[in-house]
């Protein structure tokens, strides 16, 4: 009886974690990406048409802004990869400060990663810093924008 009421306990604490105390899903992960070619002005937002995980449904594809539904620690990548001969140079923006950067000429790629307190209601999303063009096909899916909650910040 003892290990019963132990599991019971154990599964108790792991629904509080994962549904939090006011009983909101705190899973929070998307993952978005180009599979045409881009162009885009300096500061225009990138706009993603290839989305293949949006749960908590924090991502809005068409206007490529992320609303962050519960605040706490997120991670979030960018990659891109240019048109032949050309360069890119993109900004991530939370709350539209840039937080990192991303550039690449040519045939290469660019990409970055970072980890940030994000408060519940903030934007986050990816734009240009100067006039780039993105590659993109139907099965060459390089241009990319990730996001997730880490950790929740349960007050």
């Amino acid at each position: 009886m003892a290990s019963f009421q132990l599991g019971v306990l154990f599964a108790g604490l792991f629904l509080l974690i994962l549904w939090g105390p006011s009983g909101a899903c705190m899973y929070v992960a998307f993952s978005a990406g180009l599979s045409d070619n881009v162009k885009l002005q300096a500061n225009d937002k990138l706009r993603y048409d290839r989305v293949t995980t949006n749960v908590g449904s924090a991502l809005n594809a068409t206007t490529g802004m992320f609303t962050c539904p519960q605040s706490g620690l997120y991670q979030f990548h960018v990659h891109a990869f240019p048109i032949r001969g050309l360069r890119l140079w993109m900004s991530l923006y939370l709350k539209d400060i840039p937080i990192i950067s991303v550039y690449a000429e040519s045939q290469s790629s660019g990409g970055h990663s970072v980890v940030v307190f994000v408060n519940k209601g903030d934007t986050v999303y990816v734009a240009a810093k100067v006039p780039s063009k993105m590659y993109g096909g139907s099965n060459d899916i390089y241009t990319t924008f990730t996001g997730y909650l880490i950790s929740p910040y349960l007050n």
